[in-house]
């Protein structure tokens, strides 16, 4: 999604009528439609909508530094210009900015098309934080893919992943554990915790294989597990 940047509206553009035809009725696209002035997202945002794009996503305004009112103002344009379910893209280390709860909730308040983000900062707890508060929210870690569905995150946007489909049966598996009641069992949360981590870091000589980890949460969600 972010690799956008790096192209030109034309070509933007171009995916965004390529895509809508290839795929129009089988899946929802969110076009990106990120640029470092308002006047080009708002024209590309326009524009992915008119070719039958179902939703858009873009990062905040960046390179100079903006006040919390200035980003509202620029994702509240956005949105206008589309009428299209709309995204944040939280991507701190290239934009400079990160995106808070504290910020999301000003941008929710505000702009009416607002409905997700997608999640690339550090801190993923974030995601409990902005399910909480109704987000529809993508980590864009696919390394932390399985941690970030258990507090949250809906799926994930990442660029490996496009490489890597197969790796979609992670989240197949993880649909038959019941996370309702894995959040309510969640308050401590030490033995998921080290599930989590020892699932997404190979480096690690306590590697704990994704088939494991499924059936911890399955378990801690029957209550066969304490998670404390």
């Amino acid at each position: 999604m972010g690799e956008s940047i790096l192209l030109s509206d034309g070509e933007n553009r171009r995916i965004a009528e390529i895509v809508s035809d290839q795929n129009r009725g089988r899946v929802k696209n969110i076009m990106h439609v990120g640029a470092p002035t308002t006047e080009r997202t708002v024209a590309l945002a326009r524009h992915a909508a008119s070719v039958g794009v179902k939703a858009i996503c873009c990062v905040p305004p960046f390179f100079y530094r903006r006040t919390d009112e200035e980003i509202v103002q620029h994702y509240r344009a956005v949105g206008d210009a589309a009428g299209l379910p709309l995204f944040a893209y939280n991507l701190p280390s290239a934009t400079s900015m990160e995106i808070t709860p504290a910020l999301i909730e000003k941008i929710q308040n505000a702009v009416r098309w607002m409905v997700g983000l997608k999640h690339s900062a550090t801190d993923q707890m974030h995601i409990r934080t902005f399910e909480r508060m109704g987000l529809v929210c993508f980590t864009g870690n696919s390394r932390m893919v399985l941690p970030a569905l258990t507090i949250g995150a809906v799926g994930c946007v990442d660029g490996p992943l496009n490489v890597a489909p197969n790796c979609g049966w992670r989240y197949t598996h993880m649909q038959a554990v019941d996370f309702e009641k894995l959040r309510l069992r969640r308050s401590r949360p030490g033995i998921l915790w080290i599930a989590c981590y020892r699932s997404v870091e190979p480096t690690t000589p306590w590697l704990m294989p994704h088939w494991e980890y499924v059936w911890v949460l399955s378990a801690a969600t029957r209550g066969l597990l304490p998670l404390c």
